[in-house]
Protein backbone atom coordinates (compact mmCIF):
# COMPACT_ATOMS: atom_id res chain seq x y z
CA UNK A 1 0.00 0.00 0.00
CA UNK A 2 1.07 3.29 -0.68
CA UNK A 3 0.81 4.92 2.76
CA UNK A 4 3.82 2.26 3.91
CA UNK A 5 6.66 4.34 5.18
CA UNK A 6 9.36 1.69 5.52
CA UNK A 7 9.15 1.50 1.51
CA UNK A 8 11.79 3.27 -0.27
CA UNK A 9 10.30 2.85 -3.48
CA UNK A 10 6.69 3.87 -3.57
CA UNK A 11 4.38 1.12 -4.95
CA UNK A 12 1.31 0.37 -7.16
CA UNK A 13 -1.77 -0.96 -5.41
CA UNK A 14 -3.14 -4.28 -6.22
CA UNK A 15 -6.93 -5.35 -6.43
CA UNK A 16 -8.41 -7.83 -8.77
CA UNK A 17 -7.12 -9.68 -11.66
CA UNK A 18 -7.52 -8.90 -14.89
CA UNK A 19 -8.41 -11.04 -17.95
CA UNK A 20 -6.84 -9.38 -20.69
CA UNK A 21 -5.53 -11.41 -23.27
CA UNK A 22 -2.66 -10.92 -25.64
CA UNK A 23 -2.96 -10.76 -29.31
CA UNK A 24 0.69 -9.98 -30.60
CA UNK A 25 3.70 -11.25 -29.08
CA UNK A 26 7.37 -9.70 -30.93
CA UNK A 27 11.15 -10.12 -30.21
CA UNK A 28 13.71 -7.22 -29.95
CA UNK A 29 14.42 -6.11 -33.36
CA UNK A 30 16.48 -3.46 -32.01
CA UNK A 31 18.67 -2.47 -28.66
CA UNK A 32 15.72 -0.86 -26.34
CA UNK A 33 17.71 1.91 -24.90
CA UNK A 34 15.85 2.98 -21.92
CA UNK A 35 17.85 6.44 -22.09
CA UNK A 36 15.64 7.51 -25.36
CA UNK A 37 12.56 9.94 -24.48
CA UNK A 38 9.16 8.07 -25.43
CA UNK A 39 7.45 10.99 -27.73
CA UNK A 40 5.76 8.24 -30.05
CA UNK A 41 2.34 8.07 -28.63
CA UNK A 42 0.87 11.14 -27.44
CA UNK A 43 -0.84 10.77 -23.75
CA UNK A 44 -3.95 9.70 -24.86
CA UNK A 45 -4.22 8.31 -28.73
CA UNK A 46 -7.33 6.22 -29.34
CA UNK A 47 -6.84 6.41 -32.98
CA UNK A 48 -3.55 4.21 -32.79
CA UNK A 49 -5.57 1.83 -29.98
CA UNK A 50 -8.36 1.44 -32.37
CA UNK A 51 -6.09 1.20 -35.61
CA UNK A 52 -3.90 -1.66 -33.71
CA UNK A 53 -6.82 -3.91 -32.26
CA UNK A 54 -9.77 -3.11 -34.32
CA UNK A 55 -13.37 -2.97 -31.77
CA UNK A 56 -12.64 -5.45 -29.55
CA UNK A 57 -10.36 -3.37 -27.08
CA UNK A 58 -8.86 -4.90 -23.92
CA UNK A 59 -6.97 -2.84 -21.33
CA UNK A 60 -3.88 -4.48 -22.00
CA UNK A 61 -4.29 -2.98 -26.13
CA UNK A 62 -4.86 0.56 -23.94
CA UNK A 63 -2.04 -0.10 -22.08
CA UNK A 64 -0.02 -0.85 -24.90
CA UNK A 65 -1.11 1.95 -27.11
CA UNK A 66 0.45 4.43 -24.52
CA UNK A 67 4.05 2.04 -24.82
CA UNK A 68 7.34 2.86 -26.52
CA UNK A 69 6.66 -0.36 -28.75
CA UNK A 70 3.16 -1.51 -29.43
CA UNK A 71 3.41 -4.87 -29.17
CA UNK A 72 4.58 -7.63 -26.25
CA UNK A 73 8.10 -8.14 -25.92
CA UNK A 74 10.18 -11.59 -24.72
CA UNK A 75 11.12 -10.46 -21.19
CA UNK A 76 14.77 -11.82 -21.63
CA UNK A 77 15.19 -10.38 -24.99
CA UNK A 78 14.34 -6.61 -23.93
CA UNK A 79 16.65 -6.71 -20.81
CA UNK A 80 19.58 -8.91 -23.22
CA UNK A 81 19.31 -5.60 -25.72
CA UNK A 82 19.51 -3.46 -22.59
CA UNK A 83 22.85 -5.04 -21.25
CA UNK A 84 24.31 -4.50 -25.07
CA UNK A 85 25.58 -0.88 -23.64
CA UNK A 86 24.48 -1.01 -20.05
CA UNK A 87 24.82 -2.47 -16.56
CA UNK A 88 21.94 -2.89 -14.17
CA UNK A 89 21.21 -3.42 -10.33
CA UNK A 90 18.62 -3.65 -8.13
CA UNK A 91 17.64 -0.49 -7.05
CA UNK A 92 15.16 -0.53 -4.77
CA UNK A 93 11.27 -2.33 -4.42
CA UNK A 94 7.50 -2.10 -3.45
CA UNK A 95 5.13 -4.71 -2.66
CA UNK A 96 3.92 -5.35 -6.25
CA UNK A 97 6.85 -4.00 -8.12
CA UNK A 98 10.50 -4.49 -8.41
CA UNK A 99 12.79 -1.32 -9.01
CA UNK A 100 16.05 -1.22 -11.33
CA UNK A 101 18.92 1.16 -12.02
CA UNK A 102 20.52 0.78 -15.77
CA UNK A 103 23.47 2.69 -16.29
CA UNK A 104 25.29 3.31 -19.98
CA UNK A 105 28.54 1.76 -19.58
CA UNK A 106 29.56 5.05 -22.33
CA UNK A 107 28.14 7.68 -20.55
CA UNK A 108 27.35 8.51 -17.15
CA UNK A 109 23.57 8.58 -18.22
CA UNK A 110 21.27 6.33 -15.85
CA UNK A 111 17.82 5.23 -16.70
CA UNK A 112 14.97 3.65 -12.95
CA UNK A 113 13.18 0.83 -14.59
CA UNK A 114 10.13 0.18 -12.21
CA UNK A 115 8.66 -3.32 -13.17
CA UNK A 116 5.35 -4.40 -12.22
CA UNK A 117 4.04 -7.97 -12.71
CA UNK A 118 0.58 -7.96 -14.06
CA UNK A 119 -2.68 -10.02 -15.69
CA UNK A 120 -2.88 -12.77 -12.27
CA UNK A 121 -4.38 -12.92 -9.26
CA UNK A 122 -2.78 -10.65 -6.24
CA UNK A 123 -1.20 -8.42 -9.21
CA UNK A 124 -1.57 -4.71 -9.70
CA UNK A 125 -4.75 -3.79 -12.43
CA UNK A 126 -4.04 -2.96 -16.03
CA UNK A 127 -5.98 0.32 -15.61
CA UNK A 128 -4.15 1.22 -12.35
CA UNK A 129 -0.78 1.14 -14.83
CA UNK A 130 -2.26 3.13 -17.48
CA UNK A 131 -3.42 5.90 -14.68
CA UNK A 132 -0.16 5.76 -14.11
CA UNK A 133 1.93 5.83 -17.33
CA UNK A 134 -0.73 8.40 -18.53
CA UNK A 135 0.09 10.61 -15.71
CA UNK A 136 3.72 9.92 -15.83
CA UNK A 137 4.22 10.74 -19.31
CA UNK A 138 1.37 14.29 -18.88
CA UNK A 139 3.68 15.98 -16.01
CA UNK A 140 7.08 14.87 -17.20
CA UNK A 141 6.70 18.16 -19.27
CA UNK A 142 6.83 20.16 -16.16
CA UNK A 143 9.27 21.39 -14.32
CA UNK A 144 9.78 19.60 -10.78
CA UNK A 145 8.34 16.20 -11.79
CA UNK A 146 10.48 13.29 -12.48
CA UNK A 147 11.21 12.50 -16.43
CA UNK A 148 9.63 10.13 -18.32
CA UNK A 149 11.60 7.92 -20.85
CA UNK A 150 9.01 5.27 -22.22
CA UNK A 151 7.03 2.30 -21.18
CA UNK A 152 7.02 -1.58 -22.51
CA UNK A 153 4.94 -4.24 -21.71
CA UNK A 154 6.91 -7.45 -21.65
CA UNK A 155 6.32 -11.52 -21.04
CA UNK A 156 8.24 -14.61 -19.88
CA UNK A 157 10.25 -15.75 -16.92
CA UNK A 158 11.99 -13.13 -14.94
CA UNK A 159 15.49 -12.81 -16.35
CA UNK A 160 18.49 -14.53 -14.97
CA UNK A 161 20.63 -11.22 -14.50
CA UNK A 162 17.55 -9.62 -12.86
CA UNK A 163 17.42 -12.54 -11.05
CA UNK A 164 21.25 -12.31 -10.20
CA UNK A 165 20.59 -8.52 -9.16
CA UNK A 166 17.95 -9.00 -6.95
CA UNK A 167 19.62 -11.81 -4.50
CA UNK A 168 22.72 -9.65 -4.05
CA UNK A 169 20.27 -6.86 -3.40
CA UNK A 170 18.66 -9.24 -0.73
CA UNK A 171 22.20 -10.67 0.80
CA UNK A 172 23.29 -6.76 1.17
CA UNK A 173 19.62 -5.11 2.19
CA UNK A 174 16.85 -7.85 3.03
CA UNK A 175 14.23 -7.74 0.26
CA UNK A 176 10.44 -7.91 1.78
CA UNK A 177 9.21 -9.40 -1.36
CA UNK A 178 9.63 -12.80 -2.52
CA UNK A 179 12.37 -14.17 -4.83
CA UNK A 180 10.79 -13.84 -8.35
CA UNK A 181 11.57 -16.79 -9.77
CA UNK A 182 8.09 -18.20 -9.50
CA UNK A 183 6.91 -16.57 -12.69
CA UNK A 184 5.96 -18.31 -15.46
CA UNK A 185 6.34 -17.87 -19.17
CA UNK A 186 2.95 -16.14 -19.81
CA UNK A 187 3.44 -14.00 -16.76
CA UNK A 188 3.43 -10.51 -18.04
CA UNK A 189 5.27 -7.14 -16.78
CA UNK A 190 5.14 -3.52 -17.34
CA UNK A 191 8.13 -2.04 -17.36
CA UNK A 192 8.47 2.14 -16.65
CA UNK A 193 11.43 4.02 -17.59
CA UNK A 194 11.85 7.07 -15.67
CA UNK A 195 14.89 9.65 -14.89
CA UNK A 196 16.98 8.42 -11.97
CA UNK A 197 16.08 11.75 -9.76
CA UNK A 198 18.49 10.99 -6.69
CA UNK A 199 17.53 10.19 -3.42
CA UNK A 200 14.55 10.01 -1.81
CA UNK A 201 13.93 12.89 0.98
CA UNK A 202 14.23 9.96 3.75
CA UNK A 203 17.54 9.10 2.76
CA UNK A 204 18.96 12.48 1.72
CA UNK A 205 20.95 14.19 4.62
CA UNK A 206 20.41 18.32 4.36
CA UNK A 207 23.22 20.36 5.17
CA UNK A 208 21.51 23.30 5.66
CA UNK A 209 17.70 25.57 6.48
CA UNK A 210 18.46 27.12 3.29
CA UNK A 211 18.49 24.16 1.49
CA UNK A 212 15.34 22.68 3.79
CA UNK A 213 13.47 25.94 2.24
CA UNK A 214 14.71 25.35 -0.85
CA UNK A 215 13.39 21.86 -1.25
CA UNK A 216 9.92 23.21 0.00
CA UNK A 217 9.63 25.73 -2.28
CA UNK A 218 11.05 23.24 -5.38
CA UNK A 219 7.83 20.99 -4.01
CA UNK A 220 5.65 23.79 -3.83
CA UNK A 221 6.20 25.52 -6.96
CA UNK A 222 6.07 21.67 -8.97
CA UNK A 223 2.57 21.52 -7.43
CA UNK A 224 1.37 24.84 -8.23
CA UNK A 225 2.65 24.66 -11.73
CA UNK A 226 0.51 20.91 -12.14
CA UNK A 227 -2.23 22.95 -10.96
CA UNK A 228 -2.38 25.31 -13.10
CA UNK A 229 -1.82 23.48 -16.51
CA UNK A 230 -3.46 20.14 -15.60
CA UNK A 231 -5.58 20.26 -12.99
CA UNK A 232 -3.07 17.98 -10.89
CA UNK A 233 -2.98 16.67 -7.46
CA UNK A 234 -0.09 14.24 -6.36
CA UNK A 235 -2.53 12.75 -3.28
CA UNK A 236 0.69 11.07 -1.92
CA UNK A 237 2.95 13.33 -1.44
CA UNK A 238 5.23 11.53 1.21
CA UNK A 239 9.06 11.70 1.55
CA UNK A 240 9.47 8.72 -0.31
CA UNK A 241 8.01 10.16 -3.06
CA UNK A 242 9.92 13.54 -2.83
CA UNK A 243 13.57 12.84 -4.65
CA UNK A 244 16.79 15.17 -4.61
CA UNK A 245 19.95 15.03 -6.42
CA UNK A 246 23.00 16.93 -5.59
CA UNK A 247 24.29 19.11 -8.08
CA UNK A 248 28.06 21.12 -8.72
CA UNK A 249 26.97 24.43 -9.54
CA UNK A 250 29.61 26.87 -10.98
CA UNK A 251 29.75 30.26 -9.24
CA UNK A 252 28.05 32.53 -11.28
CA UNK A 253 30.91 35.76 -12.33
CA UNK A 254 30.27 39.16 -11.13
CA UNK A 255 31.72 42.42 -11.35
CA UNK A 256 32.39 43.83 -8.36
CA UNK A 257 32.10 47.76 -7.93
CA UNK A 258 33.63 49.95 -5.52
CA UNK A 259 29.95 51.48 -5.37
CA UNK A 260 28.23 50.25 -2.11
CA UNK A 261 24.69 49.94 -3.79
CA UNK A 262 26.45 47.74 -6.73
CA UNK A 263 27.86 45.65 -4.21
CA UNK A 264 25.42 44.56 -1.99
CA UNK A 265 23.74 43.61 -5.69
CA UNK A 266 26.59 41.42 -6.30
CA UNK A 267 26.18 39.77 -2.77
CA UNK A 268 22.58 38.88 -3.42
CA UNK A 269 21.27 35.89 -2.50
CA UNK A 270 18.42 36.27 -4.60
CA UNK A 271 20.61 35.28 -7.31
CA UNK A 272 22.10 32.19 -5.88
CA UNK A 273 21.58 28.95 -7.72
CA UNK A 274 19.92 25.87 -6.10
CA UNK A 275 22.61 22.96 -5.61
CA UNK A 276 19.51 20.96 -5.30
CA UNK A 277 17.35 19.69 -7.93
CA UNK A 278 13.56 18.73 -5.99
CA UNK A 279 11.13 15.90 -8.48
CA UNK A 280 7.88 14.75 -7.45
CA UNK A 281 7.82 10.97 -8.01
CA UNK A 282 4.99 8.23 -7.82
CA UNK A 283 1.47 8.88 -9.55
CA UNK A 284 -0.36 5.83 -8.30
CA UNK A 285 -3.01 7.56 -6.22
CA UNK A 286 -2.71 11.12 -8.20
CA UNK A 287 -5.38 13.01 -9.94
CA UNK A 288 -4.70 14.90 -13.61
CA UNK A 289 -6.37 16.43 -16.82
CA UNK A 290 -4.17 14.10 -19.15
CA UNK A 291 -5.28 16.30 -22.51
CA UNK A 292 -6.94 19.65 -23.32
CA UNK A 293 -9.90 18.00 -22.29
CA UNK A 294 -11.36 19.08 -19.54
CA UNK A 295 -13.20 15.50 -18.98
CA UNK A 296 -9.82 13.43 -19.90
CA UNK A 297 -9.26 13.00 -16.24
CA UNK A 298 -6.88 9.93 -14.46
CA UNK A 299 -7.39 9.54 -10.62
CA UNK A 300 -7.40 6.32 -8.52
CA UNK A 301 -10.12 6.40 -6.57
CA UNK A 302 -9.08 5.73 -2.60
CA UNK A 303 -11.34 2.91 -1.83
CA UNK A 304 -8.93 1.07 0.31
CA UNK A 305 -10.48 1.94 4.16
CA UNK A 306 -7.01 0.84 5.45
CA UNK A 307 -5.37 3.60 3.79
CA UNK A 308 -7.33 6.01 6.50
CA UNK A 309 -6.37 3.75 9.45
CA UNK A 310 -3.17 4.13 10.15
CA UNK A 311 -1.76 5.15 13.49
CA UNK A 312 1.50 7.00 14.75
CA UNK A 313 2.38 9.31 12.15
CA UNK A 314 1.49 12.55 10.45
CA UNK A 315 1.14 11.11 7.27
CA UNK A 316 -1.76 8.86 7.84
CA UNK A 317 -3.59 12.15 9.10
CA UNK A 318 -3.07 13.80 5.75
CA UNK A 319 -5.06 10.91 4.13
CA UNK A 320 -7.87 11.58 6.40
CA UNK A 321 -7.83 15.55 5.64
CA UNK A 322 -8.03 14.34 2.05
CA UNK A 323 -10.86 12.34 2.32
CA UNK A 324 -12.48 14.88 4.53
CA UNK A 325 -11.34 17.41 2.25
CA UNK A 326 -13.61 15.53 -0.76
CA UNK A 327 -16.55 14.36 1.15
CA UNK A 328 -19.99 15.95 1.29
CA UNK A 329 -20.03 16.40 5.23
CA UNK A 330 -23.43 14.92 5.31
CA UNK A 331 -22.69 11.50 6.74
CA UNK A 332 -19.48 10.72 7.99
CA UNK A 333 -16.70 9.92 5.10
CA UNK A 334 -15.99 6.71 6.11
CA UNK A 335 -19.75 5.86 5.29
CA UNK A 336 -20.07 7.85 1.99
CA UNK A 337 -19.48 6.78 -1.39
CA UNK A 338 -17.21 9.70 -2.65
CA UNK A 339 -16.26 10.72 -5.83
CA UNK A 340 -12.26 10.94 -6.10
CA UNK A 341 -12.63 12.40 -9.43
CA UNK A 342 -13.09 15.94 -8.32
CA UNK A 343 -10.93 18.77 -8.18
CA UNK A 344 -9.87 19.21 -4.77
CA UNK A 345 -6.38 20.77 -4.95
CA UNK A 346 -6.25 21.72 -0.89
CA UNK A 347 -4.70 17.98 -0.88
CA UNK A 348 -1.61 19.46 -2.12
CA UNK A 349 -1.71 21.77 0.73
CA UNK A 350 -1.80 19.30 3.11
CA UNK A 351 0.70 17.54 1.82
CA UNK A 352 2.96 20.42 1.58
CA UNK A 353 2.04 21.26 5.87
CA UNK A 354 3.34 17.21 5.88
CA UNK A 355 6.59 18.35 4.27
CA UNK A 356 7.02 21.48 6.52
CA UNK A 357 6.71 19.02 9.44
CA UNK A 358 8.92 16.81 8.16
CA UNK A 359 12.18 19.45 7.26
CA UNK A 360 11.00 21.17 10.57
CA UNK A 361 11.19 17.96 12.53
CA UNK A 362 12.43 15.17 11.08
CA UNK A 363 15.73 15.83 8.57
CA UNK A 364 18.16 16.39 11.93
CA UNK A 365 19.30 19.78 10.90
CA UNK A 366 19.98 21.67 14.35
CA UNK A 367 18.00 24.71 15.33
CA UNK A 368 19.81 28.28 14.37
CA UNK A 369 21.34 29.21 17.47
CA UNK A 370 20.68 32.92 18.52
CA UNK A 371 23.89 34.09 19.55
CA UNK A 372 27.52 32.63 21.39
CA UNK A 373 30.26 30.29 19.21
CA UNK A 374 28.24 28.96 17.38
CA UNK A 375 25.37 31.58 16.89
CA UNK A 376 23.39 30.48 12.65
CA UNK A 377 24.07 32.72 10.09
CA UNK A 378 21.40 35.68 9.61
CA UNK A 379 20.69 33.51 6.61
CA UNK A 380 19.75 30.23 8.51
CA UNK A 381 17.73 32.09 10.96
CA UNK A 382 15.53 33.75 8.15
CA UNK A 383 15.03 30.26 6.54
CA UNK A 384 14.00 28.45 9.70
CA UNK A 385 11.64 31.89 10.72
CA UNK A 386 10.44 31.45 7.09
CA UNK A 387 9.63 27.92 7.31
CA UNK A 388 7.77 28.18 10.58
CA UNK A 389 5.95 30.98 9.22
CA UNK A 390 4.66 29.23 6.40
CA UNK A 391 3.93 25.69 8.51
CA UNK A 392 1.97 28.08 10.75
CA UNK A 393 0.10 29.50 7.36
CA UNK A 394 -1.25 26.36 5.92
CA UNK A 395 -1.85 23.86 9.02
CA UNK A 396 -5.19 21.99 8.24
CA UNK A 397 -5.99 21.53 12.06
CA UNK A 398 -6.50 25.03 12.14
CA UNK A 399 -9.91 26.93 11.22
CA UNK A 400 -8.76 29.10 9.32
CA UNK A 401 -5.45 29.05 7.11
CA UNK A 402 -3.27 31.57 9.24
CA UNK A 403 -4.95 35.48 9.38
CA UNK A 404 -4.11 36.00 5.80
CA UNK A 405 -6.24 35.04 2.63
CA UNK A 406 -7.26 31.67 2.46
CA UNK A 407 -4.63 29.53 0.96
CA UNK A 408 -6.11 26.33 -0.67
CA UNK A 409 -3.95 25.38 -3.23
CA UNK A 410 -0.24 25.57 -4.22
CA UNK A 411 -0.90 28.10 -6.24
CA UNK A 412 -2.62 30.12 -3.98
CA UNK A 413 0.56 29.22 -1.39
CA UNK A 414 3.13 30.56 -4.21
CA UNK A 415 1.33 33.75 -4.70
CA UNK A 416 1.14 34.34 -1.44
CA UNK A 417 4.35 34.09 -0.74
CA UNK A 418 5.64 36.24 -3.70
CA UNK A 419 3.22 38.90 -1.86
CA UNK A 420 4.83 38.60 1.32
CA UNK A 421 7.99 38.53 -0.75
CA UNK A 422 9.60 35.18 0.42
CA UNK A 423 9.83 34.01 -3.14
Amino acid sequence: MASNLKTEIPETPTKDSTDDSIIVRGSVSSPASAEATDSSVSCTDDALVQALYGDEITETDVLLGLCTEQKVLEFDQYIDSLLEDSSIRKLGEASYSEVFLQSRTDSNSTTVLKIIPFGQEEQCEVKSIIQEVRISKTMAQIDGFIGFRGAYVVQGYFPEPLMDEWDNFDMERGSENVRPDFYEDHQLFAVILLENGGSDLEHTELQSWEEALDVFWQAANALASGEEKHLFEHRDLHWGNLVIDRREVEPRKKSFSANPETLLEGLSLEDKESTLKVSLIDYTLSRARCTDDENDIEFMPLNDTALFGGKGDYQFDIYRFMRKEVSSGLVPPEEECIDWNVYAPRTNIFWLHYLTNILLTRMGIPRPAARGRNAASQTEKDCFRQLEIVAKAIDPRKKKFGKGPAITSAGDLVGWAKAEKYI
